[in-house]
């Protein structure tokens, strides 16, 4: 291969279009359960929640094409089912982002999102070539993500 530097990883793919979508949406309805936007009804919720990361993207200069945060609509959700989905490949990185921030209270779920954020970030911000110190980190942080 003459231009090795040309190949780079299919994040969007892999994570963002893949389970990210899934742990983005999981990790929206565990805060919400888990109180972070107040009491009643889990709609109710999900509006204060959809207000806050509205709030987060415009004080961050990002734009999102997620309209509310709705259990059928966003999520996918039927009964006793998980949340599948979170918008578009870009609004998965989003939330993921928001969520991170929101969720040092909920040790594993920042643990994992964190994990994951670097993995991605790391991978994408390399070349074809990765030096093998930088390489360490991102398996490890991979592994973590998996593992969780």
């Amino acid at each position: 291969m003459d231009k090795p530097e040309m190949i780079q990883p299919d994040i969007m793919h892999c994570y963002n279009l893949g389970f990210g979508k899934d742990l983005a949406a999981s990790g929206v309805i565990a805060v919400t359960d888990a109180g972070f936007f107040g009491e009643g009804s889990i709609p109710l919720r999900l509006e204060k929640a959809f207000v806050a990361f509205m709030s987060w993207c415009e004080n961050n200069a990002y734009t999102s094409s997620i309209k509310e945060f709705d259990l059928k609509k966003t999520f996918k959700m039927k009964q006793r089912r998980w949340p599948v989905g979170c918008g578009k490949a870009y609004d998965v990185a989003l939330v993921s982002k928001w969520l991170e921030g929101l969720s040092d209270s909920l040790e594993l779920l920042h643990f994992t999102l964190e994990s994951g954020n670097r993995f991605f970030r790391t991978i994408y911000n390399q070349g074809a070539w990765i030096p093998v110190e930088v390489a360490r980190t991102a398996v490890q942080n991979g592994y973590n993500l998996i593992e969780c």
